[in-house]
Parts: structure tokens; sequence; C-alpha cells
């Protein structure tokens, strides 16, 4: 993290990087020029793999917390539209441990003094809200057994800290899409539309000046819209069922933005609303993509529930797979 006193000057010998996911993709839309880009940025503050490192430290870092921003640039003439999303992921805001056993899923711990649960809290939602607004913590995990017992500890929490600018809605992944059922999602999407439309997404337009048809560089910016809040999703890694409902969330943001972009025709509302099919499979790739490269960063392995990402559908393959 970049001291702000440290002298600028030190920027020279500083080489940016991402620990994560980039994607870029031109679009075409019959005579329209676009560019798709998904990125992914993982937080270096506190690494280490899935299950070694869990919750939040005494400073409010989250392990395998992710930044994830979809953006669309469009191309008309002498000018360009730029259309972003951002949403984040990151373990479950508690002090709590997991140490690797030969069981399966090894048994969890959660910090006995809530005091110390409710000032590394304080911390990250300070940070976090200082950086993205508003922050609708949406938990996936199951409402039985250990899942349960630090869901409940997290709703406690978040009662505790009585944050205006945090708000949680908690879906259990795996019993409302029980069966394969995946469509069950729109449920979820229903109880959060209207905390999502409220945060609004960024999009902006750039207007060129030209000089004997050679681009001199933007005279004007207008900013349209901006985004201010961020939906923030977990279950118990942040990787499998995280991803799924985060490239849904994307998904129905990206109609709007499209629509004002005036490239494709006013969304239908619909949870699962495809794109033209070139783009509908370079979308599914690009979550695809940033769903197994995440779980690699974090487990070491790829990810699972991908063939409903790639396909839009839940398989028997893919189970099997998994």
């Amino acid at each position: 993290e970049w001291d702000q006193n440290t002298n600028q000057s030190l920027w020279q010998f500083i080489v940016p990087t991402v620990y994560g996911y980039v994607f870029v993709h031109a679009l075409h839309f019959d005579q329209i020029k676009a560019e798709f880009v998904l990125i992914s940025r993982k937080d270096c503050r506190r690494l280490g793999r899935r299950f070694v490192s869990r919750g939040l430290d005494e400073h409010g870092n989250a392990s395998n917390f992710i930044e994830t921003e979809h953006i669309i640039v469009h191309h008309d003439q002498d000018s360009f539209r730029v259309a972003a999303y951002v949403q984040t992921r990151g373990s479950i805001p508690l002090i709590w441990t997991q140490t690797p056993t030969v069981k399966f899923n090894p048994k969890l711990a959660i910090e006995k003094d809530q005091k110390k649960n409710v000032a590394a809290a304080e911390k990250h939602f300070k940070k976090t809200t200082e950086k993205y607004g508003d922050i609708l913590l949406i938990n996936l995990i199951d409402k039985k057994g250990s899942q349960k017992l630090i869901g409940d500890a997290f709703t406690k929490l978040v009662d505790t800290l009585k944050n205006p600018k945090v708000t949680l809605e908690w879906f259990d992944f795996h019993h409302e899409c029980r069966k394969m059922k995946y469509e069950n999602l729109g449920k979820l999407l229903d109880k959060i539309k209207d905390k999502m439309n409220s945060y609004d997404y960024f999009m902006a337009k750039l207007d060129y000046a030209f000089d004997h048809k050679n681009k001199l560089g933007p005279t004007t910016c207008m900013v349209m819209c901006n985004q201010i809040g961020v939906c923030r999703t977990n279950c118990m890694d942040c990787l499998d069922r995280t991803n799924v409902v985060q490239s849904v969330i994307s998904r129905l943001i990206l109609h709007k933005q499209l629509w004002k972009m005036n490239i494709l025709n006013k969304p239908l509302g619909d949870t699962f609303e495809r794109f033209p099919q070139k783009f509908e499979d370079l979308f599914r790739q690009a979550w695809t993509n940033n769903a197994n490269i995440c779980s690699i960063l974090y487990s070491g392995t790829p990810a699972l529930k991908t063939d409903f990402t790639l396909t839009g559908k839940r398989s028997m393959k893919g189970a099997i797979m998994d």
C-alpha cells in the first residue's frame, strides 16, 4: 500500500502490476465498434491460500479481497463513450480461521472476543466505504451446519455495526439452486435490484479534436453518471458461488449500459437475458476465465460451477467435473 508521505519521485522505480486477471476483446455490433474489458485486481494486503488465510486481520484487511470491473468502450467517429461497473468479493469480515486438516471441511473457529471482531470490521468498512461508497453485502453461504454458525455471526456483526452505508442480504445459494435450478438466482436479483439500481454505474463521453484527420486529443469529457456503491459478494471461499452471482449482476448492468450507449435495444429485465450470440460467447468466456484465475490464485485449482458460467446451464457433466 502506497504511503502518502513517501517521496513521489520514487514512482519512477515502481512497475505497476495487477495481481489478478485482465481480459480485453474487440466487439462488433453491425457497424458499431466497441471493446469489452474485464479486470480483476486482487488486494495484496492479506494474501495466503484457501483455508490458511480466512476473514480479516486486525487492520481490517480481508482474505481473497478482489475488485472486479467490466468496461465497455464505444468508438463513434470523433468521440467515444466509456461505461464501467465495479464489484468486490472478499472473505466474511470477521476474525476467523479454518486450519487445514485431512477432513473435507476443516472445522472453523470464530474469534470469541466480539470487540476484536467489531474493531476489525469497522476498519474494513471504513476503508471500503471511503473508496466505493455504500456497500451491499451478498452472503451466499448455507443456512445450516458450520456455515450457518458463521453466517449468524456475520448477521449479528452487521446489526452491531449499525453502519447506514452497509446492508446485508443472505441468500442460501446451495439450497435455492439445488437440483441444478440456477434460474432461482432470479429470487436474489429481485431482492437486491432496488439497491443495485440506486448505486448506478459509471458512464462518460469524450470528444476529440482533429487536425487534417489527425487525432489531437480529448477536448471535452462529460460524465453522465457515477457509481456510488458496490455489491460485495462472498461465499466461504469467495470463488465459485461468488463468481456465478457476480457474472449475473454484470450481465444485468451491462445490458443497461449497452442500451444507454445505443448499441442494443432496451433490456427486458430478465435475469439471464442474452446478448447477441458473438458477444454472449465472449462474455461467458471472460467470466469463466475470471473464475478459473481467481480460484487458482487462492486455491491452486480452477473454479467449480464453470459449466453454468460458460453455457448458461448446470449439467451432470459439469457436476462430475467439479
